[in-house]
Order: C-alpha cells, then structure tokens, then sequence
C-alpha cells in the first residue's frame, strides 16, 4: 500500500469511525448483475427497511437509515456488497430483526449476513479496504453532517464556500 493510499484510507477509517453503526451486512448475489442493477436493489431494499419504520412517505419526512457500502468482485466474477447501516437516532438491533432483513436479501438477490459490528474499528477498516483494492466506496445521501466531517478528516479537501454552498 502507498502512502497516499494509506492516507486515504486512514482518513476514511477516521470519518466512518466517528458514527455508530447497527449492522454490519454481506450481501452477495446468485447470479451475475450489473453494478447498476445491484445498487438498485440495494437502495430497495433499503427503501424497505425505512419505510417498515416511517411508512410508505419516509423520504419526504427526511428520514432514513443511513449507510456505507463497500463494492467488491468476488472470484466468480459476481460483485457483493459491505455495508456499515444505522439509524439516525436508536440502535436498529432494537427496532428490527436481523433475520428479517437477510432473508429479504434473499428474495431479492441472494446470501445475506447482517450482524452487531462488536468494534466500529475493526468495520470501518474491513469496509475501507476496498478502496484501496479498487473497489467502491458509497455513503448514504442521509448521513448527518458527512460534508463537514469529510473535510475535517481530510478525505475530500474543499473550501468553505463549497461546503456553503452545498456542492459535495
């Protein structure tokens, strides 16, 4: 691992670090799918997840879990996902049931594992890792106060105004 990419990463472990996170999930699918097709099934079932706690209107109540996938090609060519999930204000383990949500990982795509992340480092660092193996790196469009956090680890250097302005 470079330097750079070794400051990368430890900047992200930084920033992802300063959240709490619920579930720790692997997801993969049967068959081959596009990495278009598979975002849309993660955000839908995402979607899901949120509306069983807010009702069917929950994007324009502004709430959400929010999240942190990882993008890795397995060896038989076929991507899976990890992801960091939480809920803005309780820990999720409370408000739904794990099993629940694997086995419509199921239905929709393939082998799910959700557990309790026992150390926010040690998530964030496995979650992490894929950006430096070429991997993908995607945050939540709800995710509390990430444009500050960003630049105040160093992962996305910007200026004031940017930030202002809303741009990230």
């Amino acid at each position: 691992m470079s330097m750079s990419q070794a400051t990368t990463r430890d900047g992200w472990i930084g920033f992802l670090s300063s959240y709490q996170w619920d579930w720790f999930t692997s997801q993969t699918f049967r068959n081959p799918t596009h990495p278009e097709a598979a975002d849309k099934t993660f955000r839908m079932w995402i979607s899901q997840i949120n509306r069983t706690m807010w009702g069917p209107r929950w994007y324009k109540k502004k709430m959400s879990v929010y999240w942190v996938r990882a993008l890795e090609w397995q060896k038989r060519d076929v991507l899976h996902f990890h992801a960091l999930i939480s809920h803005p204000e309780q820990d999720l383990n409370t408000l739904q049931s794990r099993l629940l949500w694997m086995d419509r990982w199921n239905q929709l795509a393939g082998y799910a594992r959700i557990t309790k992340p026992n150390s926010t480092e040690a998530v964030t660092r496995y979650v992490t890792k894929y950006l430096i193996k070429d991997g993908d790196l995607e945050m939540s469009p709800h995710m509390p106060h990430y444009k500050q956090s960003l630049r105040r680890v160093g992962v996305m250097p910007c200026s004031e105004e940017t930030l202002k302005q809303g741009a990230l």
